[in-house]
């Protein structure tokens, strides 16, 4: 008898265990929001890191060349490279920099991948992406991947549309087609002038 109820002592009821059930769902639903609001903070930290980062590679390009890069390279087939193209070196982006004929169009410039040629803008380079965008992935073309998208943009004017064809058709921004400005050209000061921003991909 005493045997019995020593082993009643240590048996669980139902009821206990939904109890049991019911407080681990709760604390994992208290648990959730303050999970997804760490990894929340720290997308934006990463996404200010690149930021600060992209703006840093501007003021070195600017310092190394004595103008700020183009926001756009005239090429043949219309298909020019971007000014974050221009800055990838000062991203310790060198190798895949030195794969890009400026010359030619973003399609011409490619590099050898696991035995295939893919154009060297179809790789992802993670500090023009932004980490809480989820369309991560290149675009894609009739002949496979063309390039690959980027989260942070140049400032071209105000309310402006590159039109390649047109090439007298320039923005008043900082970075325009065409144009090669210095920091001195800025005349409101740095400080006060919108550089880069970050955009949907």
């Amino acid at each position: 008898s005493q045997d019995l109820r020593f082993r009643r002592r240590f048996a669980f009821t139902l009821v206990e265990l939904l109890v049991v059930i019911a407080i681990i769902g709760i604390l994992v639903g208290l648990l959730l929001p303050a999970v997804q609001a760490a990894r929340s903070a720290a997308r934006r930290m990463s996404c200010s890191n690149n930021m600060k980062q992209l703006m840093l590679a501007v003021h070195n390009y600017e310092s190394a060349y004595k103008s700020l890069p183009a926001p756009w390279s005239k090429t043949p087939d219309g298909k020019g490279w971007s000014m974050q193209a221009r800055i990838l070196p000062f991203v310790e982006e060198i190798a895949l920099a030195e794969e890009i004929d400026f010359a030619d169009g973003y399609g011409a410039s490619t590099l050898s991948v696991d035995g295939d040629r893919i154009p060297v803008s179809s790789l992802r380079v993670p500090t023009l992406q932004c980490p809480s965008d989820p369309l991560d992935q290149p675009r894609i073309g009739s002949s496979g991947p063309e390039h690959y998208k980027l989260n942070y943009a140049a400032n071209e004017g105000t309310w402006f549309v590159m039109d390649p064809h047109n090439p007298a058709m320039i923005g008043d921004g900082m970075f325009a087609p065409g144009r090669y400005l210095e920091f001195r050209d800025c005349l409101d000061g740095l400080s006060n002038t919108l550089a880069m921003a970050e955009v949907k991909g």
